[in-house]
């Protein structure tokens, strides 16, 4: 039976860049084969977790997302913690083409990963 997984890979990128963040603020050297790993991890465990046979995996490519233009009275995500701008997530581009090349996930223009989701899904 085919069993088809989709996958938002924003959520991956954030969730694998705050482990690293987090081993960094600790004291410890993080290095960009960790980042790989730790990605890797993440993926498979989604896999395995759904029981995949296949899977779609999407990137929001964020410039170019069209809520940007559209938030007219207030910023869109605009009300996200300021802070973090400050302590930009480590690795974070690696992390992206790194899923890209490995994975083959895509990276989405104009619109956010889940919404790419919703229309695979359709």
């Amino acid at each position: 039976m085919i069993r088809v997984v989709g996958i938002d890979a924003d959520l991956i990128t954030y969730s694998a860049g705050f482990v690293l963040a987090k081993r960094e603020k600790e004291g410890n050297k993080i290095t960009l084969n960790e980042a790989y790993t730790i990605t890797d991890t993440i993926v498979r465990k989604i896999l395995r977790g759904a029981e995949a046979t296949h899977y779609l995996g999407f990137l929001t490519h964020s410039p170019s997302n069209f809520r940007i233009d559209r938030a007219k009275t207030l910023k869109y995500k605009g009300n996200r913690d300021k802070a973090k701008d400050k302590n930009p997530i480590p690795f974070k581009a690696e992390i992206i083409n790194h899923m890209i090349i490995a994975w083959g996930f895509q990276l989405i223009r104009g619109m956010e990963a889940d919404d790419a989701l919703t229309i695979a899904g359709e």
